[in-house]
């Protein structure tokens, strides 16, 4: 079996500092450092034989008979084991980056609960080192090849993906708004974008354990999506954070608009199974409103993230399209910029009712032009709430 060389598809080329350190083991990128370590050894099968005793093992690591490369893809390389009864497949990271997919398959309670939901494919075992994820192995040959899909498994996926995330609402956090706009703030900087979106966001929008899931890495054999770490570019430009259910919307809801397996008029069907499963309340008014960000920020979130992979990666046709989908963002922003002219109308309202009041007490002007001006001053704000309302946006 060849030694890395040749195609290194995991290496964000495209952002890396031309000045490296030939001695570090650091890959220095223009939005941090990547920490890079040996892993050639896993490549061969003597190297499973004699795993260096500075890695952590966790779970049963699989006896095999032989092991051949599958691909190498933005997360590392693609093995697979072919054990004695059945085959696994191992992902090898060249990057130390989180921890986030031993946590979850480590942790009893959480695990069981994505086992349960029936669509989540978890890793059997792994590898750490440096407390971070090194290696994943997974039961079965996993096959992402995904074809052409009817609308009734696209609405399977849909709810697979509602009822995975309604499962772990018992682990989940309080809103946390300052860390979430955090992360977009952060990523706007390093990508250098000129749209900037913050949200209040509805306390009924609650955090909830990394899963992972997209359709790139979705198995159609298993009908599961595959628990993945953050891609490195996402560690680079996000903190990482606890995220609400309508985040792994977003990204799924982007994976099938960027395939071009739904059209924008059938999104509403498809998120109203997602919904379906979900807890009432995290589809609560409050939090679908768009001025609370809604599904509308976790598209851009997607967006932003999407973007971030195709400058590294140098995807010249994916950027262009981000591009145009962060101008529809912004004009959505300047619809909802002018809808607040109206809100701002209650403050108006709000100063001629306190003068008025004020006037009366002065003896400045009479009663009754004193009520009729409040009066007034009520219907305006009444009217500009009202229009206020009505101009939210609509979440598709």
């Amino acid at each position: 079996m060849p030694i890395v060389g040749g195609n290194l598809s995991w290496k964000p080329k495209d952002i890396v500092n031309q000045t490296q350190d030939e001695d570090s083991n650091k890959l220095r990128t223009e939005w941090g450092n990547l920490k890079t370590w040996d892993f050639e050894f896993l490549l061969v099968h003597e190297g499973w034989e004699n795993i260096p005793s500075e890695f952590e093992k966790w779970g049963k690591l699989p006896i095999f008979k032989s092991i051949k490369e599958l691909r190498r893809d933005s997360y590392g390389i693609w093995l697979k084991l072919e054990g004695r009864n059945t085959p696994y497949t191992a992902l090898v990271l060249p990057y130390l980056a989180t921890r986030d997919i031993s946590n979850l398959a480590r942790h009893t309670k959480i695990s069981k609960a994505c086992f349960d939901s029936e669509g989540l494919h978890l890793p059997m075992s792994g590898l750490m080192l440096d407390d971070c994820d090194a290696m994943l192995v997974w039961e079965g040959e996993l096959d992402f090849k995904l074809p052409k899909l009817s609308k009734e498994k696209i609405g399977d996926i849909a709810s697979k993906l509602g009822k995975l995330v309604s499962n772990l609402a018992e682990f989940s956090t309080p809103n946390n708004q300052a860390g979430w706009n955090n992360r977009l703030k952060n990523c706007e900087a390093d990508l250098n974008v000129n749209t900037l979106w913050r949200a209040p966001h509805s306390s009924d929008t609650v955090g909830l354990p990394w899963i992972g899931v997209s359709l790139e890495y979705y198995d159609s054999n298993l009908s599961k999506f595959v628990s993945m770490p953050p891609k490195y570019t996402e560690f680079l430009t996000m903190e990482a954070q606890r995220l609400p259910a309508f985040s792994w919307w977003g990204r799924v809801e982007g994976d099938l608009v960027s395939k071009g397996l739904v059209e924008t008029k059938d999104l509403p069907f498809v998120f109203d199974l997602f919904a379906k499963e979900l807890p009432k309340n995290w589809t609560s008014k409050a939090a679908m409103s768009t001025y609370a960000g809604g599904l509308w920020i976790w598209r851009y979130e997607d967006i932003l993230l999407r973007l971030a992979q195709a400058r590294a990666y140098g995807n010249s046709e994916m950027e262009s399209k981000c591009k145009k989908w962060l101008d529809d963002v912004d004009r959505m922003q300047a619809k909802m910029g002018v809808s607040r002219m109206f809100r701002s109308m209650n403050w108006v309202a709000a100063f001629a009712v306190v003068s008025i009041l004020y006037s009366q007490q002065n003896g400045w002007i009479d009663q009754m032009a004193g009520n009729i001006g409040i009066g007034i001053s009520l219907l305006v704000a009444v009217l500009g709430t009202t229009i206020y309302k009505l101009k939210d946006p609509s979440p598709f």
